[in-house]
């Protein structure tokens, strides 16, 4: 290398796409409707119902929820251990692998009292139904495939007059749900997204509508009020 290649910028012979991210969600009304035209009395739609409900409500990848087993759930503490990934490779068994995508990936996620409930209603009608299995999402055994629940999600949706989406866009659907409708902190989302940083948050899951907040004009408004008040005082 010579001294003039120290000099030269390396970045300019890579090009960074400039193709915008599609955002493709389901609010959560929408999450309730289609929920409202499955069964649970089938054993196998009753399996759907709940995978789509936590889907929506954790945020987890695909293969992050199809991997998780009884012993990464705390019912009496309401959490969630998400350490491995459902791994299918081409002409070769499905396997658990035992770790996520990022480090980062490797996190707690607490759950709440609803999607408690659920599971444990899950895990008696696996048990009722002759399945022992470690596997959560499984109504057979073993390591169920994505796609299955995604046909059925697409039909349920189309029943309920709802745009059909992938079953990953339910994880962009909690994200969005998280914040814009919740006002969750997008550090908090990005801690139980399992990413390193905010930037992939906000660039592929978080949809910018540019909506004025009406919010901050009214902080500002009581911070002002309770500034001028205090000064009163002080007088």
């Amino acid at each position: 290398m010579s001294n003039d290649d120290l000099y030269k910028n390396v970045a300019l012979n890579f090009s960074i796409p400039k193709t915008k991210p599609t955002y493709v969600h389901w609010t959560q009304d929408e999450v309730k409707r289609v929920l409202l035209q499955i069964n649970k009395e089938d054993y196998f739609n009753h399996l759907v119902y709940t995978m789509i409900h936590f889907y929506f409500y954790t945020g987890l990848i695909v293969n992050e929820a199809t991997a998780t087993c009884w012993t990464d759930i705390d019912f009496d503490k309401k959490k969630l251990h998400v350490n491995h990934m459902l791994i299918k490779e081409k002409g070769k068994k499905t396997y658990r692998q035992n770790y996520t995508k990022t480090d980062a990936g490797n996190r707690i996620i607490p759950l709440n009292s609803f999607t408690i409930e659920l599971l444990k209603e899950w895990k008696e009608r696996q048990k009722n139904h002759g399945i022992n299995s470690d596997f959560v999402f499984s109504d057979t055994g073993k390591p169920l495939y994505s796609q299955r629940i995604a046909k059925k999600m697409n039909v349920f949706a189309e029943n309920a007059g709802v745009k059909k989406i992938p079953l990953q866009r339910l994880r962009h659907s909690n994200a969005t749900y998280l914040y814009r409708d919740l006002k969750i902190d997008l550090e908090d989302i990005k801690q139980r997204f399992g990413h390193k940083d905010i930037t992939t948050l906000l660039r592929y899951y978080i949809e910018n509508r540019n909506d004025p907040n009406i919010e901050v004009a009214q902080k500002i408004d009581d911070s002002i009020n309770s500034s001028l008040t205090s000064n009163k005082k002080i007088i």
